[in-house]
């Protein structure tokens, strides 16, 4: 269990964030938190994983896949939505764990995290 007063993101983190009513989504951290030009305060870059559908009408990057296992949360193939990569600030992303609308997954694995 995250201890609240204290969560700070850390490169290869994980964080499950709600999203929408299909519930909560898994994002990866992709750097430890930075300073970037034109941004307040410390930032993070979150990608999110998505499933990888048998439809092949539906849309998914190849640039990273990951296979069922190289994660506790992956059960099915999936990969990294690079075109939905988002920018938070970490003080933004503390209230939301503080609050418990979003909360800290398993972390990847050195060898995933240099993939991704």
């Amino acid at each position: 269990m995250t201890n609240k007063s204290v969560w700070a993101p850390r490169e290869g983190g994980t964080l499950f964030i709600m999203s929408g009513p299909k519930g909560e989504h898994l994002h990866v951290i992709a750097f430890e938190a930075k300073t970037i030009k034109e941004y307040k305060g410390k930032q993070v870059l979150l990608l999110p994983l998505c499933s990888i559908r048998d439809n092949s009408k539906t849309y998914h990057d190849s640039a990273c896949e990951i296979s069922a296992g190289e994660h506790a949360f992956i059960k099915h193939a999936s990969y990294i939505d690079y075109r939905n990569a988002r920018i938070e600030a970490v003080d933004h992303l503390r209230a939301l764990v503080n609050n418990g609308v979003c909360r800290e997954g398993e972390p990847v694995t050195p060898v995933l995290l240099k993939r991704i």
